[in-house]
């Protein structure tokens, strides 16, 4: 369980610092108990705690580059890094390199890539205000698969 900022132990926090802290992505070692932040702690004045007490959904999340996969895949299977960053690197091209041929790739329980056409529509400049044409273009599109949904939702 990720930790969760609290002023107190049952205090109320300032609305501001909570949309301030929802919006920020800490990159925390995996795996991960319970983790810290001090600077940030003090700066607000808060108390770290893994219970779920103060807000309905924690405030710090847990993002993934693409280090932190090779990292966990080399200690899963027990090759080097450097092999499964040949791997990892190999499997994102092939992934890009068929969707960009206009080819729909799937991975069977984790999801599809595939391309996907945007048709031309009509704009607002925010600015100005003014009507400007956007013009159709082909986008990437990834479709979680049935396994990989069911998992995240628990």
């Amino acid at each position: 369980m990720g930790s969760v900022w609290c002023p107190s132990p049952g205090g109320v926090i300032n609305p501001s610092i909570r949309n301030a802290l929802r919006h920020k992505t800490f990159r925390l070692q995996l795996p991960v108990e319970l983790h810290t932040i001090s600077p940030l702690v003090e700066g607000i004045g808060a108390t770290t705690t893994t219970s779920q007490s103060c807000f309905r959904t924690p405030l710090v999340f847990l993002q993934m580059n693409k280090a932190d996969l090779v990292n966990l895949v080399a200690a899963r299977t027990e090759l080097t890094k450097t092999d499964v960053s040949m791997v990892v690197d190999a499997a994102i091209d092939t992934i890009i390199d068929s969707v960009v041929e206009g080819k729909k790739v799937s991975i069977l329980g984790f999801g599809s890539f595939e391309p996907r056409e945007r048709s031309a529509r009509q704009g607002l400049n925010p600015k100005t205000g003014e009507k400007i044409a956007i013009p159709a273009k082909r986008v990437p599109a990834f479709t979680a698969g049935k396994m990989f949904k069911d998992r995240v939702q628990g």
